[in-house]
């Protein structure tokens, strides 16, 4: 019973700690515009932030400006430390059918360094790297009913892709892309318009 008591409270901690970081994501969000976003690059500094995994590896967060910020990343990450990069712009498209929504896709890099042509310590990076995502995915799993809450959906398959060995020497490289569907409000509006 006691054993119950915990697993119990400790569920219940976790699931308010997850509101808590939710909400602080969608802290600027206003059910009077007629967009939402969800800021995804302060929920992955968090998650890095908050990770005990990411703790122990020395994990650093940046923000970044699609593959081209995360290269300049890893060239300014002159200490060779591991980092987590989300990128602070999208793709998207908006769709005008009965029930109008934008979706955008948003990426989120992970890099983590290891000897110079060396296979086997670039494999062992890049099982660091399988795990801090594994670890991200449970973590959104817990926030993806509650973004559902405030009208954010985010798309169930979510891969993981490696960047090819040559593209970075010495480090370990992937990449995984949320797609998130927001509610956008087309209602014709005709004080947004001169005569």
């Amino acid at each position: 019973l006691w054993t119950y008591g915990v697993r119990l409270q400790s569920l219940t901690l976790r699931h308010t700690n997850s509101r808590n970081l939710i909400k602080n994501s969608l802290k600027n969000l206003d059910m009077e515009t007629p967009n939402f976003n969800w800021d995804s690059t302060d929920f992955f500094e968090k998650l890095t932030l908050s990770n005990k995994f990411a703790h122990a590896l020395n994990f650093r967060f940046c923000r970044v400006s699609g593959l081209e910020g995360f290269q300049d990343a890893i060239s300014d990450f002159k200490s060779r430390v591991p980092f987590v990069a989300a990128s602070d712009i999208s793709q998207g498209v908006l769709y005008t059918d009965n029930s109008p929504h934008t979706e955008r896709v948003k990426t989120v890099f992970i890099a983590f360094p290891h000897a110079i042509n060396d296979m086997k310590a670039r494999e062992v990076a890049m099982d660091k790297i399988r795990e801090l995502f594994r670890q991200f995915m449970s973590r959104l799993i817990l926030e993806k009913t509650l973004l559902e809450e405030h009208c954010i959906y985010l798309d169930d398959r979510i891969a993981l892709t490696e960047i090819d060995r040559y593209t970075f020497s010495g480090m370990a490289a992937a990449y995984f892309q949320l797609k998130v569907s927001t509610y956008t409000d087309l209602r014709f509006n005709p004080d947004e318009w001169q005569e």
